[in-house]
This record gives structure tokens, C-alpha cells and sequence, in this order.
């Protein structure tokens, strides 16, 4: 098995366990790996008001909470901007940016609601 193998199932995984993180705190699933030419998005959920875009992250501590680098970020809200051209019914929306970090080695998550801007 190889390590981008291995990287991309355990990214995915991740990637569940935070959408039923999300289903317990009662945010609306909207899309999953939400992909266009600009880039892709992991979750994109709606809470009350908010549309909330989640980017998931497993690292094997907390120290990394840099993980979302300035080019991620905004290859992130460019493929938010052509999500909300597809789906103008949102546009009314505030949009949140948050953050769900898995430290593998603690076996535990955090979620940072408003993560960047």
C-alpha cells in the first residue's frame, strides 16, 4: 500500500467522522468533497445562518493548527465563490470558515469555528 494511498483513505475518514460531528451538532450536510476547476471544498454545511465551509484536517497533534496555509485558503474561498455562482439561493447566506483537526495520536478533535477569514 502506498503512502498517498494510505494518506488519502485516512483523509477520508476523517472526513466522515467529521460530517457525523457535524450531524450531531446539527448542522445541514450540503455537499461532501465539493470539487470545481478552482479547487475543492471537504464539507460544506449550513448552520442557522451561516454557510459554513470545513476544511478537515488529521494530524498527529495539536501543534500543527497551521495547517491551512494562505494558498489553501484562498484556493478555498475561490471554489466557495464558484460554488455560490452554481447556487445563488445561498448568497444570503454569512459565511464561516472553520476548521476540524484530528490529532491521530490523542485520538481526539477540535473544532475551530471560524478559523480564518
Amino acid at each position: 500500500m502506498s503512502f498517498e494511498y494510505e494518506k488519502r483513505r485516512k483523509g477520508q475518514v476523517a472526513e466522515l467522522q467529521a460530517i457525523r460531528i457535524l450531524k450531531s451538532k446539527k448542522y445541514k450536510i450540503l455537499h461532501h468533497n465539493f470539487k470545481c476547476h478552482a479547487g475543492e471544498i471537504d464539507i460544506i454545511a449550513r448552520d442557522d445562518n451561516f454557510l459554513v465551509v470545513v476544511e478537515v484536517k488529521c494530524r498527529p497533534n495539536y501543534r500543527t493548527i497551521k495547517c491551512v496555509r494562505m494558498k489553501q485558503r484562498n484556493r478555498i474561498k475561490r471554489t466557495l465563490a464558484y460554488f455560490l455562482k452554481e447556487n445563488p439561493h445561498y448568497k444570503t447566506y454569512l459565511v464561516r470558515f472553520d476548521i476540524i483537526l484530528f490529532a491521530t495520536k490523542y485520538m481526539q478533535y477540535a473544532h475551530l469555528k471560524n478559523a480564518f477569514q
